[in-house]
């Protein structure tokens, strides 16, 4: 029986057990979407015996999230997002109707792109500051910060992405200033400035083997890899890709810091920076088949690669190109997209590049 179960057969109060459901539904590195949305139902029904109204905007918040940041404009997801906005607004919790703002601008990000939703968010941003809302003001900042990444740019993304390191040391949050001080190694290292960008990442894996649990680590440890291979530390830069790799298989799903958690996103990225490492190793055979099963991956999570990433691996595939001739480089990389992720970690484990 798990836990949930029990929760369920446990005589007490109905709001507390609806509480109990909640906050295991709100663990998303440990249990799939469709659970997620399960437990927040069951608590919405226990939450309405007592009539608690906000346990059910809490639980139909979440429910939104689990729905609609992977299925832009699904009905249902709309549906449970605007009811839990309406009793927000009902009941005057302000961290609700905060949090609901956000995930409708992340939706809308989701359905419009980024170039037309940019006004959007900086609009979100000012209003969260002018209320004096600490907590979601670093949430928004982290999230605008990557929005201008993804826009390519990159002083303003900076900019940004510093000012949600401060806002969120303020409140104590170490998650978000995980997410912020992580955006600002990369917008760094794409500035040029890769070895400042490493002691940023040092400084997040400091805060995230202290205060965080090890799926946090996961993408801080992605760009690691791909910026100490850049200032030519191919062997760190494995070491990484090694840990984040184990830290992937052994926890259910890693958090995606945007739209909420995916494993298979994670591997993209994974071998995203696999396939960089080869190119700045000078193996451009590797790299081409890499690149090749690192797209498979991509269109197979249903995800898009950030923009940021892609303009990252332009000079990369450009290099591989012309390093192997057009021809060779095209079969190659076809070659990648028809290699399982089982194949290449038993060619990584026979090459004693993984464990």
């Amino acid at each position: 029986m798990d836990l949930a179960a029990a929760a369920l057969n446990i005589h007490i109060a109905p709001s507390i057990r609806g509480d109990v459901l909640v906050c295991m539904a709100n663990n998303g590195s440990k249990i799939t979407r469709i659970r997620g949305v399960e437990l927040c139902q069951d608590a919405i029904t226990d939450y309405e015996q007592d009539n608690n109204l906000h346990g059910i905007a809490v639980a139909k918040c979440l429910i939104g999230e689990y729905v609609v940041l992977p299925n832009p404009g699904d009905a249902y997801g709309t549906q449970v997002l605007n009811e839990s906005e309406a009793i927000a607004l009902r009941i005057g919790d302000e961290y609700l109707i905060n949090r609901t703002r956000i995930l409708r601008v992340l939706q809308d990000r989701l359905l419009q792109g980024d170039a037309q939703i940019e006004p959007r968010f900086r609009e979100a941003v000012v209003v969260m500051q002018a209320a004096g809302n600490d907590v979601h003001t670093a949430q928004m900042l982290c999230h605008y910060a990557h929005l201008l990444m993804c826009l390519l740019k990159f002083q303003e993304a900076l900019d940004c992405a510093e000012e949600a390191v401060f806002a969120s040391r303020k409140v104590h949050n170490p998650s978000e200033e995980t997410w912020a001080l992580g955006l600002a190694a990369e917008i760094t290292h794409y500035l040029g400035d890769s070895r400042r960008a490493i002691t940023l990442l040092e400084d997040c894996l400091t805060l995230t083997h202290d205060q965080l649990r090890d799926h946090y680590t996961t993408p801080v440890l992605i760009l690691l890899a791909k910026v100490t291979s850049a200032v030519g530390d191919h062997q760190r830069a494995y070491i990484a890709l090694r840990e984040a790799l184990h830290i992937m298989r052994t926890t259910s799903s890693a958090p995606d810091q945007n739209y909420g958690s995916s494993r298979d996103h994670n591997y993209g990225s994974w071998l995203d920076a696999l396939a960089i490492v080869y190119s700045e190793s000078g193996d451009w055979d590797q790299a081409a088949r890499l690149f090749g099963l690192a797209d498979s991956q991509w269109e197979s999570s249903h995800r898009q690669r950030p923009n940021s990433n892609t303009w990252e691996q332009t000079r990369y595939r450009k290099s591989a190109c012309i390093n192997l001739g057009e021809r060779v480089y095209e079969s190659t990389y076809a070659q990648g997209r028809g290699l399982t992720k089982a194949q290449l970690f038993a060619e990584l484990k026979e090459r004693s590049l993984i464990d």
